[in-house]
C-alpha cells in the first residue's frame, strides 16, 4: 500500500495519459490565482518542511480547541514531528525551530485561519477530511473541505505544481467511490505565497482530459485497483 502523495508522484506516465493538458493547466492556475495575502520571504528555511506541517497542525488545532485560549506551538509541532519523520527520515526528530520560525508558524496558521473561516468565504470547513483507500492506496486523509471544495494546502516558496493537483484530485476519485463528501470543486492554497486557485471538478476534467469528472475519477480508480491486482 502507498500513500496518496506517493500516487501523485510516482506513477508519471499514468498521469500524463491520464491529464494530457496538466502543464497548461497548472500555469494557467499559478497566473490566474487569487491573491489574499502578501508574500512571506525568509525566515525558517532551515526547516521549512517541519514548519509548514506545524502551521497546519496549529490551524486545526485552534479551530478545534475550546476557548479560544493562546496557541499551542510546541503542541503543534511535535505533532508535526511525528508527521514529517517518516517522509524525511530522522532529521526531524530533535530538531529545533527558531524564535523566527516559530513567528512564520502562528502566521501561516493566522492566514489559514483568515481565509477560512474569517473573510465570509466559506460556511462550514472540515480539516482532515478522511478517504477510504482503494487498491494500492491506502485511506488517508484530505488538508480541508470548505462548503463543496476540496482543498490542497501547500506552504512552499513555490508556485504550484503537477503533484499538487493530482493529490487533490486523487481524493476526489476516492471520494466518487464512497460518496462519504459532498465535494463539487478543487482547491490549492498556499498561505505562505498568500495564493489560492478553485476551479469546479467538472471544469477541470474537461479542461485537462477531456472527459467528464465521474470518468476521470472512473479511471484513477480502476488504475489503483489494477496496480493493486497485479502485486
Amino acid at each position: 500500500m502507498i500513500s496518496e502523495r506517493k500516487f501523485a508522484s510516482v506513477f508519471t506516465s499514468f498521469w500524463r495519459e491520464t491529464l494530457p493538458m496538466e502543464d497548461g493547466f497548472i500555469r494557467f492556475a499559478n497566473v490566474h490565482a487569487l491573491h489574499f495575502a502578501r508574500p512571506l520571504y525568509g525566515g525558517d528555511a532551515e526547516d521549512r518542511g517541519l514548519v509548514n506541517e506545524a502551521a497546519f497542525r496549529l490551524f486545526v488545532g485552534s479551530r478545534t480547541s475550546q476557548g479560544g485560549g493562546k496557541p499551542d506551538i510546541d503542541a503543534a509541532l511535535s505533532e508535526a514531528r511525528v508527521l514529517v519523520s517518516p517522509l524525511a527520515g530522522s532529521g526531524h526528530g530533535e530538531s529545533s525551530v527558531s524564535m523566527t520560525g516559530r513567528a512564520v508558524i502562528v502566521e501561516l496558521a493566522r492566514r489559514l485561519a483568515h481565509f477560512f473561516d474569517k473573510s465570509g468565504r466559506y460556511h462550514s470547513v472540515t480539516p482532515l477530511p478522511h478517504f477510504s483507500g482503494c487498491g494500492i492506496l491506502s485511506d488517508c486523509h484530505g488538508d480541508i473541505i470548505a462548503d463543496r471544495t476540496i482543498f490542497e494546502v501547500k506552504a512552499g516558496q513555490r508556485d504550484f505544481r503537477a503533484p499538487d493537483i493530482r493529490q487533490v484530485v486523487t481524493y476526489c476519485a476516492l471520494n466518487s467511490e464512497t460518496r462519504g463528501h459532498d465535494i463539487s470543486n478543487i482547491g490549492l492554497i498556499n498561505p505562505r505565497r498568500g495564493i489560492s486557485y478553485v476551479i469546479s471538478s467538472e471544469e477541470f476534467a474537461r479542461a485537462v482530459a477531456r472527459v467528464c469528472a465521474s470518468e476521470l475519477f472512473g479511471a484513477i480508480v480502476d488504475f489503483l485497483v489494477a496496480e493493486g491486482t497485479s502485486r
